[in-house]
């Protein structure tokens, strides 16, 4: 969940990814489920493992399938399809968010609340929100939610607070530990709400492989569980680790390259920016241009593009000018399909 105080991902990426549902849902893909896939048109359907048309292509926007729904952008408005493609929650949120431990965060106005995989309201929409925050989520059994303008606390499952809205900005569990502001410091809570590392950072990100990037100052390092740092503060900017490897920008020369848990530079210091690995890519910026890199730091498909987005079940979106289309590893286009899958 990103936050102005927080670690955000590279040049606007975070909410295109929102926007795309490129961050949600397992990483898993079965073939035998649809796929979300933008025609050249500009309009989002689903394929099939033989790529071929199986939700026709008429949708603003289209996420992932999880469990036994995907949401759909309707006009302005989000619903939810099944995999037949029949529309079985009426296109009525401004938003929709991450499904997680069985619920999925959806927004109507300024409200957010959570519906169940059937689309069922399960918490109905009570939970103040502002437009530049993402959804919350449920995990650890808790969801993070804003109470009112000034304080943040934890749901559980049925809606009901759990630990009492006490804080001025809060983050979903990651790990066993959330990160929540008190004041103008940040430190770490477990799932009781009992304070486990002390408010005592600038800016604290979830815990990802066992480290949390946290800043002191102008300065941005590691921490473990216990709250002592692992990898020292000595880089401008930090993302989190990602497949055993961190992006982080040194003070110096203001670029970025990539440690590891070690602390060790792995990648050295040499793009405008970088995301992190999936599938064992990761996006780089080198020149106001996008590319890929392998985690040796070989430059895999070299950067042409004016964005892209992580890789995620051996695809990538990518655009060019106002053109947006997939691409494979290797980087060559993968065409749109021009077949129609029988629903017979």
């Amino acid at each position: 969940m990103r936050r102005a105080s927080q670690f955000p991902m590279p040049i606007q990426l975070f909410y295109f990814m929102m926007i795309c549902g490129l961050l949600f849902g397992s990483n898993a893909w079965s073939q035998e489920v649809p796929r979300p896939f933008k025609s050249n048109s500009g309009v989002w359907g689903y394929v099939n493992a033989n790529h071929c048309w199986v939700i026709p292509p008429t949708y603003a926007n289209a996420w992932n399938f999880e469990d036994s729904l995907a949401p759909v952008l309707i006009g302005s408005r989000w619903g939810f399809i099944n995999r037949a493609g029949r529309l079985v929650v009426d296109a009525q949120f401004d938003q929709v968010g991450q499904f997680s431990e069985g619920l999925r965060s959806v927004a109507v106005g300024s409200l957010s609340g959570f519906i169940d995989s059937t689309g069922r309201t399960v918490i109905s929409p009570r939970f103040e929100r502002r437009r530049d925050e993402a959804l919350p989520r449920f995990s650890s059994g808790l969801a993070a939610v804003r109470f009112n303008e000034l304080r943040w606390g934890y749901v559980d499952r049925t809606g009901r607070t759990a630990i009492s809205p006490s804080f001025a900005q809060a983050e979903p569990f990651s790990e066993g530990l959330a990160a929540v502001k008190i004041g103008e410091r940040w430190g770490y809570i477990d799932p009781t709400g009992r304070m486990v590392i002390n408010p005592e950072f600038n800016s604290a990100a979830p815990f990802a492989e066992g480290l949390a990037a946290v800043r002191l100052g102008q300065h941005v390092g590691f921490i473990r569980h216990g709250g002592v740092f692992h990898i020292p503060p000595d880089y401008e900017f930090a993302y989190r680790f990602s497949e055993g490897f961190a992006a982080v920008r040194e003070h110096a020369s203001g670029t970025t390259g990539f440690i590891n848990r070690d602390g060790r530079v792995v990648v050295n210091f040499q793009f405008g920016d970088a995301s992190g690995f999936t599938e064992g890519l990761s996006t780089v910026e080198t020149g106001g241009k996008f590319g890929f890199i392998d985690q040796q730091g070989r430059l895999v498909i070299p950067p042409q593009f004016d964005f892209a987005l992580p890789f995620r079940n051996r695809w990538a979106l990518v655009s060019i000018g106002e053109r947006w289309f997939h691409i494979d590893r290797q980087g060559r286009t993968i065409p749109e399909p021009s077949c129609t899958a029988s629903r017979g």
